[in-house]
């Protein structure tokens, strides 16, 4: 499983510290269905800018080199399982479920004052990605997790830990790192389950852990008012997030999902 070799070049020119603004520019716009997905999203009413972006390196300025550089890794992944076959994976439910965990993750890293919120919404966005890894290489054990994971009414997590000997989070990482990802990245999804167990905690952790919660509960269509998300008092004094904030996470990604989907993956629009 590779990575899109548009967005290896970007990512490439990304770490090399001799190059320039002007470089990622040209790695970008060389791939012409690259540039159309980045400048649809940044057109789009998710950013809301006042006048219109027409070229990478406008985009450039006005958002910076990392968050276009996490824009383009965001628009490239889907790529990675788009012959994922539907009798293995659910994908308009799997996908509608990661960009809903975007959206609120970066929403609650936007009211935890995180600067960098857009590398929350990739880490929302990749955080299941080991499902599919899981139902691409061993199909018939991870039916069968999540089976067990609802007759016994227990997290996916801990029956794919039970039934398989590791879980969507660790599988996940794995393909992440094997990729070069950045360690930040990694580890935000690699203990996003269990944040207390992150050998070097950041906010990253617990933010994505609260998002993932969130996003079961709104999925699920329960009023805010009336979840008891699984974060522990640690957490919300960590993060200095409350309960409070359901609302308005939710209804900010209420209003994006739709159109999200169709940006980062056409076709996705509707949930099955």
């Amino acid at each position: 499983m590779s990575l899109p070799a548009a967005y290896l070049n970007v990512k490439h020119v990304v770490e090399d510290p001799r190059t320039s603004t002007n470089d990622l520019a040209k790695a970008i716009s060389a791939d012409p269905a690259l540039t159309a997905r980045l400048l649809r999203i940044v057109n789009s009413p998710i950013y809301g800018f006042s006048g219109k972006i027409e070229t990478v390196s406008r985009a450039l300025v006005v958002l910076g080199t990392q968050q276009v550089h996490d824009l383009a890794l965001a628009t490239s992944v889907g790529t990675v399982f788009c012959r994922m076959s539907p009798k293995l994976m659910d994908m308009k439910r799997f996908w509608r479920q990661s960009v809903y965990c975007a959206l609120a993750a970066r929403a609650l890293a936007q009211l935890c004052g995180v600067l960098d919120s857009e590398r929350l919404f990739v880490a929302g966005l990749l955080h299941s990605i080991g499902h599919l890894v899981m139902y691409e290489k061993i199909p018939d054990q991870t039916a069968a997790a999540r089976r067990h994971a609802q007759q016994s009414q227990k997290p996916i997590y801990r029956a794919q830990r039970e039934l398989i000997g590791c879980d969507f989070a660790q599988v996940g990482t794995a393909l992440l790192r094997r990729w070069n990802l950045p360690a930040s990245l990694c580890a935000a999804i690699e203990y996003h389950l269990e944040p207390n167990k992150a050998p070097q905690p950041s906010l990253s952790e617990p933010i994505l852990h609260v998002g993932y919660w969130l996003t079961h509960a709104a999925l699920e269509g329960i009023a805010p008012e009336r979840w008891h998300l699984p974060v522990s008092v640690t957490l919300w004094a960590q993060t200095g997030l409350n309960p409070e904030c359901f609302q308005s996470v939710k209804a900010q990604a209420d209003v994006q999902l739709s159109e999200t989907l169709a940006l980062l993956h056409p076709g996705q629009r509707r949930a099955a």
